[in-house]
Parts: C-alpha cells; sequence; structure tokens
C-alpha cells in the first residue's frame, strides 16, 4: 500500500482472516513483521520481496482491496478490537528506559512531521518545529520525541529542527525500530501526533492519542468527525485554517492544562 501507516490500518482485519480455513500469506514491511507474527500466529508474515521470487499462492488481493469485503459497512467496523496490535517483551535500551523513568509525569509523546514522498502532501500534513513549540513548551510533565530523524532523505538529507521542551531517548531507532517505537509508545500516558505512521501506532495498539489534521485530511481520516471508524480510541483534531495551526495547537494546549 501507499505507507507503513496503510499497512498498519488494514491490519485490523487480521483477526477476521485468522479464522478463516485458508492459509493467508500476508507480504508487509519488514518494520512490521515481527508486531504482526506476535499478535496473528496464525498467518504468515513475509516481508516484502521480489514478486517473482514468491511461489505456491493461488490467489492474491491487495489489503485495501480487503477491505470491500471485510469493511463493506459502518457497523462492519465494530469487529475490530479495541487495541488490535500488542507490544512485544522487548525491552527498551537501559539507557533510554533509565531515562524515560527519571522524567516527571504525564508522559507525552509527539510527533509532528510527515514522511509522505510528494512535497505538497508533506506540507500540508507536517506542522513546522518553531509553531509546535508553542505547545511542546507548554505541556506538563514531559514531552517525549517519536519523531523520523533527518526527513526527506529521498531528496537529500536535511537537518531536522527539534521543537522546545522534546526529549529524545538514546540508542532507540524511531525510523527503522517499529518493535521498540510501539514499546515506547504503549507506555506512555498519551499522544500527539499529526497523520502519520505514529497515529496509526497509537490507533492499533490502543494508546490515548489527539491526530492533528490539516484543514483538509486525506481519506484515511474522512472529512468530518473526530473520531475514526478504524480507530476509536483516537480524537481527530482538524484544522480550521489551511494556513496555520496556532489555534489548533493552542486550543489543546488549553485542554492539557485544565
Amino acid at each position: 500500500e501507499q505507507g507503513v501507516g496503510d499497512e498498519i490500518m488494514f491490519a485490523s482485519m487480521f483477526a477476521e482472516l485468522s479464522q478463516c480455513a485458508e492459509t493467508f500469506v500476508i507480504e508487509c514491511d519488514p518494520r512490521l513483521k515481527t508486531l504482526f507474527e506476535g499478535v496473528f500466529p496464525k498467518l504468515n508474515f513475509m516481508a516484502k520481496a521480489n514478486y517473482a521470487s514468491v511461489t505456491g499462492i493461488d490467489y492474491q488481493i491487495s489489503i485495501a482491496s480487503l477491505a470491500q469485503v471485510l469493511r463493506k459497512s459502518r457497523d462492519s467496523f465494530n469487529q475490530t478490537p479495541a487495541g488490535f496490535l500488542k507490544p512485544t517483551t522487548r525491552a527498551l535500551p537501559p539507557e533510554a528506559q533509565a531515562l524515560l523513568a527519571s522524567l516527571p509525569r504525564p508522559w507525552i509523546g509527539v510527533s509532528w512531521e510527515s514522511y509522505a514522498l510528494t512535497t505538497n502532501f508533506r506540507q500540508r500534513k507536517s506542522i513546522p518545529a518553531e509553531q509546535f513549540s508553542n505547545l511542546t513548551q507548554g505541556l506538563p510533565g514531559s514531552v517525549i520525541n517519536l519523531q523520523f530523524p533527518n526527513p526527506h532523505q529521498h531528496e537529500g538529507p536535511s537537518e531536522q529542527v527539534i521543537p522546545d521542551g522534546v526529549v529524545t531517548l538514546p540508542a532507540i531507532d524511531l525510523k527503522n525500530d517499529f518493535e521498540l517505537l510501539a514499546n515506547l509508545i504503549a507506555q506512555l500516558d498519551s499522544v500527539i501526533t499529526i497523520g502519520n505512521s505514529v497515529a496509526h501506532l497509537c490507533g492499533a495498539i490502543g494508546v490515548p492519542a489527539t491526530v492533528l489534521l490539516p484543514s483538509v485530511s486525506d481519506w484515511r481520516w474522512g472529512f468530518s468527525g473526530d473520531r475514526s471508524p478504524w480507530y476509536p480510541n483516537l480524537v481527530l483534531a482538524r484544522n480550521s485554517d489551511p494556513l496555520d495551526w496556532g489555534a489548533s495547537l493552542n486550543a489543546l494546549l488549553q485542554k492539557y492544562r485544565t
């Protein structure tokens, strides 16, 4: 599918596949393979490979098209259990766990930038770090970095600006180690993120999160309402201004302060 977030979202249908008599082989992003295998042992997961090397498959369907079979109505989403993915037992690196334990609570995870390949889509979803700082430096407790490092590598490396007040835990590869990222998210009290893979992980694990969406969001989040049928534990905060996030960030900050 288009991104790792899509794979996580459509994985909410895997429980239904597990109840079928047929044998399913699911091609997935390598970063998700361990997480999926731990929850759906009856399914066979294969890291993305050259299609020519795959043999013995009788039928194929794109996972988004599977939703045409299993998600035909709003009521069909009720079959998805809350928190359909579970963190593994793998512990955070000792230095990361020690730093996290030393920080005052609540622990609030944040992610503010999209890794989308197209510039327009990326800019529309992302919140500039300088503006996001107006939120992070006023939040209670401790603000934990969940953002992929060094964005836009496909256009050439660029320096990443970290918002004020955000703590980056050591020894965790936030881009490539989704198992540890999921385990970190599961320990947090809440998360504030844009509509990226962090939002999908929060929804899949069942961690309370607010998803900041642009004035016109993409199809994954619908075009109205503050809830998603895919992830009932997420609150969708839709920005009213297409050019500025100030009002939305201020409103969210006030909620956290009350």
